[in-house]
């Protein structure tokens, strides 16, 4: 692929940035859940039939999850993939998180931070490059709770999202727009991720 200035371009853009836009949101959900399986509660779930894996598969924006080290009996490293995320029919972009799970036994509750996170991306070089340019930092929490027949899901999303100059639109109203695109997310995806635990339930 050959465009003619995009290298300069590309340079242009990244010494020209405004400096990053801070997005945040937060999000609780609470839903009552029926017994399937009349002798196991829902508390019992969550402390011996149900990985933090098969949490974290549930979460319709992680493809796959592995675990890289047991630190305690209750604390886990994992490494999450999301699926690809497409920039046009050239590029593509797989981020690869790490995570960690502690359990806890009152409640019982089970806490999910991401520690830090890499991309992956395919594509023409100087695309790709373009591309990692703009791609925020992330920093997200995710807790859920079992309360008697009742889950609790809240919900932590932090974006630092690069802000080139040459974008026309005034930063105020990026940093504005941004929080009630994030809630909206964050409800849809802890949505899907309660019906998904309720169906294994």
């Amino acid at each position: 692929l050959a465009l003619p200035g995009f290298p300069a371009a590309v340079a242009t853009i990244e010494s020209r940035a405004k400096g990053p836009v801070n997005w945040s949101a937060s999000k609780k959900l609470v839903r009552s859940v029926r017994k399937s399986t009349p002798d196991v509660s829902l508390a019992d779930f969550f402390s011996s039939l149900i990985t933090p894996q098969t949490i974290m598969q549930c979460n319709p924006g992680i493809k796959a999850a592995k675990c890289v080290e047991k630190i305690d009996e209750v604390t886990s490293r994992w490494e999450a993939r999301t699926a690809p995320l497409k920039f046009g029919p050239l590029v593509s972009v797989v981020s690869v998180v790490e995570m960690q799970s502690v359990y806890d036994s009152t409640g019982p509750m089970i806490v999910f931070e991401a520690l830090k996170s890499r991309t992956e991306t395919e594509g023409p070089p100087i695309l790709a490059k373009f591309v990692d340019s703009i791609l925020p930092e992330v920093k997200s929490k995710n807790t859920i709770t079992v309360s008697g027949d009742t889950l609790i899901m809240e919900a932590f999303l932090d974006l630092d999202l690069p802000l080139p100059r040459w974008l026309p639109v005034p930063r105020k109203q990026i940093e504005q727009a941004g929080p009630p695109i994030l809630e909206k997310q964050l409800e849809e995806d802890m949505s899907v991720m309660m019906d998904k635990l309720a169906e294994l339930y």
